[in-house]
């Protein structure tokens, strides 16, 4: 819709005005509904408006869910929404509403937030009669009060929750039918007047007005699969079918547990009568979990279900429908009701999904089947990471990291060929920036969290686009940035040329943490092998983008820098003896995650990074990499030729597969969140190393495809490309030989390579191999 924002809009002052409450505490909790009637002689065959809010809104016309946002952001990026109501209005008397919320000091940890705040704006003089300001008017809906998690609770086995408050409702509170026409707002307040927007700050307010740059949520209703648990009798598959209620009589108490099967995400709509001062627990959970936080098959019922609640009292009423004001992420949904002196009719229980509307148009088989299973769950992993942002533990936190979104992005990008959520990532992590010149590892977010290690991934992060995206041009507005976080690793470097620990959190991986712990005890907390190495890798990638800028001199600096790194990382932290790096030069510790990273940092050549890798892969003394670093293991595995060996690496996937998940986890062993996306690595590396897919130029306008089939006597994939398609089928005979076709897109170029063969192939034709 952005081309139909009228071009004012986009660098100057809105007319409407930011409205709030009279009278509420506008920096408290508080969930409030903003109405305005209006009457037209005719229906228009277009009405382009702009809607936002802090912290969030749901728009209806005339009782019809229209939309909802703002697309989360920050100060320098609040948008809003483009939304054409024209098919929603009618002849006569018209009804624009919103229910807007803010959480207040529960939100959660990526909502930013100024105070409750709500706008309009007319795209043209026609529909600038909804610009809020004078006729609309306000209620406090006092039915709601936060349901509060601490980020450690408890209840929750003190894991880290920072999703924000659930919802408590009274229904006899709330004003059923508010967003309707017929509604008599007699009552409501009229809107109190803030500021008007603009592009600059020059008008007292926070928000920097910016166009929505995703599209629009999916948003389709789907129903349970089964009732697997109930203490009370019905017939659980009509319900499923809504071909029957349940009848909960007065004064009892039941519990029924329902299966979506699979993992998801949306709002659950519990649809009620009668049953008046009932109360109803809505609990949400991925998975059971056992004492001492041990999970087993995920089909699995041995335990009582543990995880977030939502709770709603009924009024008495016919078909009331109870819907959180924020998605709950859940495989299992369970019902914990206790009635009072009526009988409570369940009508319906259904959920609307919610994520990105990505349309996977990559594909991979190949001769094991296991491998289409984690196929299969790395793409559900990726739609349901895929949010408004790339999405970190989508039950726990809803955040999104520059960690995840490495693994996420390439692997999103093969998969769908959309670049909004990867460019948004970038703009947004370079929008975190601190004066300092780090970025914050997990933005937007209201707290600020620094994870230097992930400043560089950053930087790597915008080499992946520079060369898989559709526009190298695009990120020449990142250099000031890169800029700053190499700087500040630089001024880190001891007189020895190597990286220390540095300030902030230094997390690595999961699996590595107790190694750091380790070090630091022994001393070795000067020099850390992983911390230089990592910047190097970083300095890598700048040397090959600025160079290709023009940035000459910040391109000689950094091969310059680099230079010395690797010099004293092949002095101080290399074993002849064992043929490995260790993790710092006080130490005889060694790690995957070191070796690894050596490999990618371009510290030797081919031949020793082979031998290096062999003993990664098979040297069971190595701190092994979780879920995160084998991200970085596939790649290393790749660069080093040892292409052939990645499939014998994925053995936790099968392991999760085997456990009945779904979605894959945060960690190898009973991850704490149950989708993760840096585990999607994968859906990448079989597209990438499997079928041999890699980009030789910028923009992937040359294309390279050296396949490593392994043990596999087949392979087949598609990958999405900024031109189209490209598409690998080939069969592996008893002698080893590979036969089949490749084709690539229009406007590019390629070499297929396979065991000594080089093959050049033409955009947009098929290329047989014999």
């Amino acid at each position: 819709m952005r081309e139909k924002i009228n071009p004012k809009y986009l660098t100057g002052q809105w007319e409407a005005y930011w409205v709030t409450h009279p009278e509420a505490h506008l920096f408290d909790y508080g969930v409030f509904h903003f109405r305005k009637s209006f009457q037209l002689d005719n229906i228009p065959s277009e009405f382009v408006i702009h809607v936002s809010a802090d912290n969030r809104y749901r728009l209806f016309v005339n009782g019809e869910a229209v939309c909802h946002g703002p697309a989360r952001g920050d100060f320098s990026q609040w948008f809003y929404e483009t939304i054409d109501i024209a098919p929603y209005l009618e002849k006569g008397k018209n009804t624009i509403a919103a229910i807007v919320w803010n959480a207040g000091e529960h939100r959660p940890k990526a909502q930013i937030s100024d105070k409750m705040a709500f706008i309009v704006q007319g795209n043209s003089e026609n529909e600038q009669i909804l610009n809020t300001g004078n006729g609309w008017k306000v209620i406090e809906n006092k039915a709601f009060s936060p349901i509060l998690y601490k980020d450690i609770d408890d209840r929750l086995f003190r894991q880290y929750y920072v999703a924000g408050p659930l919802d408590s409702v009274v229904a006899a509170l709330y004003p059923w039918g508010w967003e309707k026409t017929t509604f008599n707002d007699d009552s409501w307040l009229n809107a109190r007047l803030l500021n008007r927007p603009s592009r600059d700050h020059t008008y007292h307010q926070k928000w920097t007005m910016e166009p929505r740059q995703i599209p629009m949520l999916i948003s389709d209703y789907h129903r349970f699969k089964r009732v697997p648990r109930a203490t009370i009798k019905f017939d659980t598959e009509k319900f499923i079918d809504n071909q029957s209620t349940i009848t909960i009589p007065p004064n009892t108490s039941a519990t029924i547990l329902f299966d979506n099967s699979t993992q998801t995400n949306g709002y659950p709509e519990l649809e009620v009568s009668g049953g008046k001062n009932s109360k109803i627990n809505i609990r949400y959970a991925e998975t059971f979990i056992l004492p001492g936080l041990k999970k087993e098959h995920r089909d699995s019922l041995q335990s009582e279900l543990i995880g977030v609640n939502d709770v709603f009292v009924p009024s008495g009423q016919s078909n009331i429908v109870f819907r959180p004001l924020w998605t709950r992420t859940f495989r299992w949904l369970q019902l914990e009701i206790e009635t009072n002196d009526q009988p409570l009719v369940i009508e319906d229980l259904r959920y609307e999904y919610s994520a990105y509307p990505t349309e996977i148009v990559a594909s991979f088989k190949a001769s094991d089947p296991m491998l289409s299973k984690i196929w299969d769950a790395s793409i559900r992993t990726q739609k349901l990471s895929a949010q408004e942002t790339f999405v970190s533990d989508l039950y726990w936190e809803q955040m999104q990291y520059i960690g995840d979104s490495k693994v996420q992005g390439l692997a999103y990008l093969f998969m769908t060929g959309d670049e909004h959520l990867y460019k948004l990532s970038l703009e947004q992590f370079n929008n975190s920036r601190l004066p300092n010149g780090l970025t914050q590892s997990r933005y937007p977010g209201d707290l600020v969290q620094v994870i230097p290690l992930y400043s560089l991934v950053w930087v790597t992060m915008v080499h992946d686009y520079w060369m898989y995206g559709k526009d190298p041009e695009y990120v020449k507005r990142f250099i000031p940035g890169i800029i700053g976080v190499l700087q500040w690793f630089e001024d880190q470097m001891t007189d020895n040329n190597l990286i220390p620990v540095t300030p902030y959190w230094n997390f690595i991986d999961w699996a590595y943490m107790p190694r750091y712990n380790e070090i630091v005890k022994l001393g070795g907390k000067k020099e850390l092998s992983i911390h230089s190495l990592t910047y190097s890798y970083a300095l890598k990638n700048a040397e090959e983008l600025f160079d290709w800028a023009g940035e000459s001199y910040y391109a000689k600096h950094y091969k310059d820098i680099r230079t010395k790194i690797n010099t004293a990382v092949k002095a101080k932290c290399y074993d002849e003896q064992k043929g490995l790096y260790v993790d710092t030069p006080s130490s005889n510790l060694y790690s995957q995650h070191t070796n690894l990273l050596a490999v990618l940092a371009g510290l030797d050549n081919q031949e020793k990074e082979k031998v290096i890798m062999e003993k990664v892969i098979n040297d069971p003394e190595l701190v092994a990499v979780d879920m995160y670093f084998h991200f970085f293991l596939g790649r290393a595995i790749r660069k080093s030729g040892l292409g052939n060996s990645y499939l014998k690496t994925i053995e936790p996937w099968k392991k999760f597969i085997n456990l009945g998940m779904t979605t894959f986890g945060e960690a190898v062993e009973d991850p704490r969140s149950e989708c993760h996306a840096w585990s999607t690595g994968p859906a990448f590396e079989f597209l990438s190393t499997v079928c041999g897919v890699e980009s030789k130029a910028p923009g992937f306008q040359k294309i390279e495809i050296a396949p490593h089939p392994g043990d596999l006597d087949q392979i087949n994939g598609t990958i999405a490309h900024p031109n189209g398609l490209i598409k690998v089928a080939l069969t592996k005979n008893k002698k080893g030989k590979l036969s089949g076709s490749i084709e690539i897109p229009e406007n590019t170029t390629g070499e297929y390579v396979y065991d000594g063969k080089l093959i050049k192939l033409i955009g947009g034709q098929t290329t047989v191999i014999k």
